[in-house]
């Protein structure tokens, strides 16, 4: 996660081929103060984690975004959990696999039921080990490496990631270099993420703006955020096509669709922008 941004301002909107806007803006508790990862879960609830170094709780809210319940997840550590996801029977996905420096080698997903979950104050998840191919293990921290993750999801019965590329502009000759990797795994043995295939980002650039922070699955399609927008990912060789272009930059950490023309939108508390906020966006073809 990037902290303390120096020059960060509301959300504001602009895009040719659509017509967005946000519907509704949240303040959330505080307790959500590093909010990282979101999903819907039974229409009617928000389930939502913390960056890592926070309590390893799972948070449920209703719509209005007030918490109703938490629960304390025993036995496990909050290292760098970046997102989450829900899978077949209300099975609640977390993903410890954010990897700022480059050289972590313990990446995890955590997996509990959320019905039990709701019902208790405590539980203990079953921890699933994972790896991703091609990303080699080293001891060296690292600012610049292609080896971030801050994104899980769930379609086709299979969780999904797409890696978030540290990698600056002024060190390839190739942007391919710089473009995320999207992933698969199995949700039941973990093991090794396999490459599925590389995105297509037109016109990334150097920095941040466009590492992918988060990612959802909705009606077979595939969307992705970044601190610059969110895109739908268009299939293997496709340019990825921007759907919102975020005009002002936002530190923007977790994504669920609603339907194919609204989501929510994930922002963590800043010191000069406040927050947390949970947005609700929307939007039309013109």
């Amino acid at each position: 996660m990037i902290r303390g941004l120096l020059t960060i301002t509301l959300l504001f909107f602009f895009l040719s081929s659509y017509a967005q806007r946000i519907t509704q803006r949240i303040k959330l508790d505080r307790r959500l103060s590093e909010i990282s990862g979101i999903d819907i879960w039974q229409d009617t609830l928000v389930v939502a984690v913390n960056d890592g170094g926070n309590l390893p709780v799972v948070y449920f809210l209703n719509l209005e975004g007030e918490i109703v319940h938490e629960v304390y997840l025993k036995n496990a550590r909050n290292k760098d959990w970046e997102d989450l996801t829900i899978g077949k029977n209300d099975t609640l996905y977390i993903g410890d696999f954010g990897n700022n420096l480059g050289n972590r080698k313990d990446r995890a997903i955590y997996k509990l039921d959320l019905k039990e979950g709701f019902k208790k104050d405590t539980l203990v998840p079953v921890r699933m080990g994972i790896s991703f191919e091609g990303q080699p293990y080293q001891k060296e921290k690292v600012k610049s490496h292609p080896y971030d993750c801050e994104s899980i999801f769930w379609k086709e019965d299979t969780l999904w990631m797409i890696s978030k590329n540290r990698i600056s502009k002024k060190e390839v000759k190739s942007l391919k270099t710089r473009q995320p990797i999207l992933y698969a795994l199995d949700p039941v043995k973990g093991g090794k993420a396999i490459v599925m295939d590389t995105l297509n980002i037109k016109r990334i650039r150097k920095g941040y703006k466009d590492q992918v922070t988060s990612a959802d699955a909705f009606n077979s399609k595939i969307f992705f955020l970044t601190y610059d927008g969110i895109y739908e990912y268009k299939g293997s060789g496709v340019e990825e096509e921007q759907l919102i272009n975020f005009k002002k930059l936002t530190q923007k950490e977790a994504l669920v669709f609603i339907n194919e023309q609204k989501c929510l939108v994930a922002a963590e508390y800043n010191r000069i922008l406040g927050g947390p906020y949970l947005y609700t966006i929307e939007w039309r073809t013109k």
